[in-house]
């Protein structure tokens, strides 16, 4: 019996493990998550790797928190979607972080025929800042709290045997520094790898180094890091290994983003690189350059492909017409002329024959309010223009995702080339019961079901007079502050008594006051508080502004 519970924990362990190192299977991809690769269950990281797709999440409105979440998949047995794969439950105390989360599963994958069943509980939440990020976003977006600790169980033989456990090294600006796993063979506790996190001024995470535990040391293995400018424009990313014979970084994979700007400030040109093994070095592919009217938007984007070192002209985008323009979102992508959103654009090539640019395609692009509900592409024969080309998108009131689908022109008749949506249903707060992710199936002709999600909810405060409160944001600065002292906007002019509710990263009370409003901005002193992230809430009359701010 010895050997056959050794074997069968040996292959719990082998599979769990296999989940835990999900995303160590691509580094391109594990570097745009969470580091908590393991206990950020498979179907979670699936979830989160889904790309293109707006999934509704649960808005965590004041007074109401999720108390379960349910990912329902694909039964094997009759193909419906009736199988409850993972499970969340969440325990909250009144200052509204959790003070456990417990993540149940059942899986037939370690032997064929037979149910195993896992837990992992979360456990030591702390308050932290949410643009950092926070392992549970995916579920609570823009979740304000994360867990220092976590243990990993696998039932066998009707036992709960411990074999996974983490732990989060969390400073007092909210940001998870280290994350150190542990992996269990049932007897002792065997210390695995470790992450270890950087951040700029903005608290974005830039840069993610793993170790090994290999030989009584922590060994190196592997580097990614995030390359943003001063703005915040991303810049690219690099992907680099440890080689233990020269004991330094190797570059595995990575692409840059050569900007240029003019004396005001703005982006005139994306050089676009990427990273060649061959040479191990990177190199030019293409460059967009950009031409601005008076008022600051974008007139003209050129495109230019790099042949022997010398750059060539491939397409120019003239005569764009914006819904809205921000200079931030300029990518450098062909076809994605970035800066906001425009409603038609139209592209030039250059004819050999006619020895100058020909218009030859037309991008347009319909609005409902600030959704696009339909893109088109008009490519021209010479004399007239077909649209070849196009997709459609439907939303919920609430600006969620409803639908997605591709289409192409077959002579004349319209067919679905590739669609993707979502079904849900909303309580009358407006936050999510049920999401039913769809695929558009060929076959049936028709979006068919692969999976659902289930929200459920408590109805717990989450503090003084916060719980029947309706929220909005605050403006918070200097943020950060070095001496305490703040100035707070309402955003409307207030006359009478305010709350102030200042929680600290653990989120307890560390200060709450009433104040005499008259204006929009209160100045605030916090010089008392120790340095550190810190959650600020604004009540009057039933209605709460929340925010984070911290001291340096």
């Amino acid at each position: 019996m010895k050997k056959i519970t050794s074997l069968f924990l040996t292959l719990a362990l082998m599979f769990f493990c296999s989940l835990a190192n999900a995303q160590t299977t691509n580094n391109a991809q594990r570097k745009r998550h969470s580091a908590t690769n393991f206990f950020m269950p498979h179907i979670a990281k699936e979830k989160a790797e889904k790309n293109n797709q707006q999934i509704a999440r649960n808005k965590k409105a004041i007074g109401k928190n999720v108390a379960t979440y349910t990912y329902v998949g694909v039964n094997q047995n009759n193909g419906q979607v009736n199988d409850t794969m993972e499970r969340y439950k969440f325990t909250w105390n009144s200052n509204g972080i959790p003070t456990k989360v417990l993540s149940e599963g059942v899986t037939n994958g370690i032997i064929p025929g037979q149910n195993v069943s896992y837990r992992i509980t979360f456990t030591d939440f702390v308050k932290v800042n949410p643009v950092s990020g926070s392992e549970f976003d995916w579920i609570v977006e823009g979740a304000d709290f994360d867990a220092k600790n976590a243990i990993g169980q696998v039932s066998i033989g009707n036992k709960w045997v411990d074999f996974m456990k983490f732990s989060k090294t969390i400073n007092a600006q909210g940001q998870v520094e280290e994350y150190i796993e542990s992996s269990s063979n049932g007897f002792e506790w065997t210390v695995k790898s470790k992450e270890i996190y950087k951040y700029n001024a903005a608290g974005i995470r830039t840069e993610n180094v793993e170790q090994e535990w290999k030989d009584n040391k922590w060994v190196n293995s592997y580097k990614s890091t995030e390359f943003l400018d001063a703005d915040g424009l991303e810049l690219g990313y690099q992907d680099e290994l440890w080689d233990t014979d020269s004991k330094s970084w190797m570059i595995e994979d990575g692409s840059k983003k050569i900007v240029t700007k003019n004396a005001s400030n703005q982006i005139t040109a994306i050089e676009q690189q990427w990273f060649d093994e061959q040479s191990n070095d990177y190199f030019s592919f293409g460059k967009q350059v950009y031409t601005y009217n008076a008022s600051g938007a974008v007139t003209q984007v050129t495109d230019l492909q790099n042949y022997d070192g010398d750059w060539y002209e491939t397409m120019r985008y003239k005569n764009i017409s914006w819904k809205s323009f921000d200079a931030k979102n300029l990518s450098g992508d062909p076809i994605m002329l970035g800066g906001g959103k425009y409603t038609k654009a139209e592209a030039y090539s250059f004819s050999e024959f006619d020895q100058d640019w020909i218009i030859t395609q037309k991008y347009i692009n319909i609005f409902t309010g600030n959704n696009i509900t339909e893109s088109a592409e008009l490519y021209s024969n010479g004399t007239d223009w077909d649209t070849i080309q196009k997709s459609t998108f439907s939303f919920y009131p609430n600006g969620d995702e409803k639908e997605t689908i591709f289409w192409n022109n077959n002579m004349g008749t319209w067919e679905i080339n590739y669609g993707y949506g979502s079904n849900n249903t909303y309580d009358t707060d407006g936050d999510l019961l049920t999401s039913k992710n769809l695929n558009w199936d060929f076959d049936e002709n028709a979006f068919v079901e692969n999976s659902m999600e289930i929200y459920t909810y408590t109805t717990e405060t989450t503090g003084i007079n916060e719980n029947n409160a309706k929220a909005t944001s605050l403006s918070v600065y200097p943020n950060p502050t070095v001496n305490g002292n703040i100035t707070i906007d309402l955003g409307k002019a207030t006359l009478g008594a305010v709350t102030i509710i200042v929680y600290d990263n653990a989120g307890k009370i560390a200060s709450q006051n009433q104040y005499s409003a008259n204006g929009s901005k209160l100045t605030l002193d916090f010089n008392n508080l120790p340095k550190g992230l810190y959650h600020i809430s604004a009540i009057q009359n039933q209605n709460v502004q929340k925010a984070h701010f911290v001291i340096q």
